[in-house]
């Protein structure tokens, strides 16, 4: 299949229930190991020249769904700006969620296809209104370094317009349809002293080789201290569908994500780590399985 070929449309619903969390620092960083490893930054264009990426769409979901985001308990849910809902099945589990949808209101959700790392990319930086996924760290699970100038997050909630899912579009990657992943978020400055940092599902049981890309270093081990952070389980249902979420810790317990920040004196410094759950429906769109 050609690069042209591959350009099918997609979009990324979040469900209700879990939307509208308190606001705070809008981020507008996105990556996976605190590069732009190919990511590529602009609104789609939907002239006779489309880009050369494989668009998709995502919906992270609502009540029904498990893991869900519950405000004030930890998790990544959606703005609420644009409510999905499935006129043709209603127990979807993502009805009720926040869409986001590739091209409408310039959100960018595409496969990374033509650049060579088949990176699932979210980019909501050229929204208008502006558009965000919630970040809450409501339940710190280890805390940040705070001697070493780490700011504690605890509490807080970022909105983020960018995430990124590693090597999803490589189809050798996955056994009988599933894929456990990493994927991740760049943080941009938190404070004078903090520049930014990068908040990670990224355990050191998937570092490259043992995943393509997942690459291990000092700031990753930092996210992954004192306990691995969670992988995320990618599943594809179709050739049009797949569900993304995390998957639980070696403790059997939480869906754990890792902070390391970047301080100004210092470098990489352990950010803490918190429960964090989310689930996504990532759909093809104009796409018949």
């Amino acid at each position: 299949m050609s690069c042209v070929e591959a350009e099918i449309g997609h979009g990324l619903w979040i469900s209700a229930g879990s939307t509208n969390c308190v606001n705070a620092l809008t981020q507008t960083g996105i990556g996976l190991n605190g590069e732009d490893d190919g990511v590529i930054i602009r609104t789609p264009n939907r002239g006779l020249n489309p880009f050369i990426e494989e668009r998709h769409a995502v919906r992270v979901s609502a009540g029904n769904s498990n893991p869900i985001e519950i405000c004030g308990q930890g998790g990544i849910s959606g703005d609420g700006a644009s409510i999905y809902s499935n006129p043709n099945n209603a127990s979807d589990p993502f009805n009720g969620g926040t869409q986001y949808q590739d091209g409408v209101g310039g959100v960018y959700v595409e496969f990374q296809i033509c650049n060579g790392t088949n990176d699932f990319v979210l980019n909501l930086r050229g929204t208008s209104p502006v558009r965000y996924l919630n970040i809450d760290f409501s339940t710190q699970l280890a805390p940040p370094d705070t001697a070493d100038g780490a700011l504690d997050l605890t509490g807080q909630q970022l909105h983020q317009q960018g995430e990124q899912i590693n090597e999803m579009a490589n189809a050798a990657l996955y056994t009988n349809g599933l894929f456990a992943d990493c994927s991740g978020f760049m943080l941009n400055a938190l404070s004078k002293a903090v520049t930014g940092g990068n908040a990670w599902f990224h355990p050191s049981t998937l570092y490259a080789p043992i995943v393509q890309d997942c690459n291990g270093g000092t700031a990753q081990d930092l996210a992954n201290s004192p306990i691995n952070t969670s992988p995320v389980l990618i599943h594809q249902l179709s050739a049009c569908t797949w569900t993304v979420s995390p998957m639980l810790d070696s403790t059997n317990t939480w869906y754990r994500i890792g902070i390391a920040e970047s301080v100004r004196t210092l470098g990489s410094v352990a950010g803490g780590q918190y429960q964090m759950p989310f689930s996504y429906e990532i759909q093809k769109l104009n796409c018949t399985p």
